[in-house]
């Protein structure tokens, strides 16, 4: 299952990961949303906006993401939020909230379009698997490992 991942996420699941590329976090904006259809932004362009992200410990990079905005973006109110659930992406366009999320989900919502965040972390994105993946995932994976792109 492709998806985000960090070494605590592994180890309380107990499972494994094929790394397949560094994820960044895009902002989710609802349609109607003075930002909505813009490209990249900044922090400092966000002031005064409810930004809703997926609550602490998901993944590490949601959580240093949402300390780093809190300790140097006073202004920003990050609140969190069920993890990618429609009802959320509803109640977040009703209130015209935008959704911090991956560029590899930002097809969550008809209404909403991503605009990238200069932000200072990545995270990995990647396949996770069992700790000991049978012969034919195994197999999958190196197919997918021979596909990827090499530095």
């Amino acid at each position: 299952m492709p998806r985000l991942y960090d070494p605590p996420f592994l180890k309380r699941y107990g499972c494994a990961a094929l790394f397949c590329e560094e994820a960044r976090l895009v902002l989710a904006i609802p349609e109607g949303h003075p930002l909505y259809g813009r490209g990249e932004l900044t922090p400092d362009e966000l002031k005064g906006s409810v930004l809703r992200m997926p609550g602490p410990g998901l993944c590490e990079l949601f959580d240093r993401t949402a300390a780093f905005l809190r300790e140097n973006y006073p202004q920003l109110q990050v609140t969190d939020m069920p993890f990618r659930s429609l009802e959320a992406y509803n109640d977040a366009f009703s209130r015209q909230e935008p959704i911090f999320t991956l560029r590899q989900w930002s097809l969550d919502h008809p209404l909403f379009k991503t605009a990238a965040v200069s932000l200072p972390y990545t995270g990995s994105f990647g396949l996770i698997h069992a700790l000991k993946p049978s012969g034919a995932v195994e197999s999958f994976l190196k197919a997918v490992s021979g596909l990827r792109k090499k530095p």
